[in-house]
């Protein structure tokens, strides 16, 4: 893992102060970060919803994607996904490999 505890923290609390709901979400780290024998790389994010629309999945990536670039001071690529949709790949990839923070 590439990122410290203290940063996982980090980004943990930051993504609850921007969710409209305290439960129903599940955060994962997924991708190189999670990698110790890589190095460089942006921090991929799996976030997985339940009861968001699209529209509203949107605006929440628009709001927190640039929120957690400051916070890690790194590119972030950010996947929301509605758990009652169809998973994308990158949802199953980030589902099975990710790790829950």
């Amino acid at each position: 893992m590439r990122l410290s505890e203290a940063a996982l923290r980090r980004i943990r609390e930051l993504v609850q102060r921007h969710m409209p709901m305290d439960d129903g979400w599940e955060l994962r780290l997924f991708g190189s970060r999670i990698d110790d024998d890589v190095r460089g790389g942006d921090v991929d994010l799996y976030l997985e919803v339940e009861g968001m629309n699209a529209e509203a999945r949107m605006q929440l990536k628009r709001k927190l994607r640039p929120a957690l670039e400051e916070l890690l001071d790194s590119p972030v690529d950010l996947v929301i996904q509605d758990r009652n949709a169809p998973l994308k790949t990158v949802s199953s990839i980030a589902r099975r490999e990710g790790r829950p923070l």
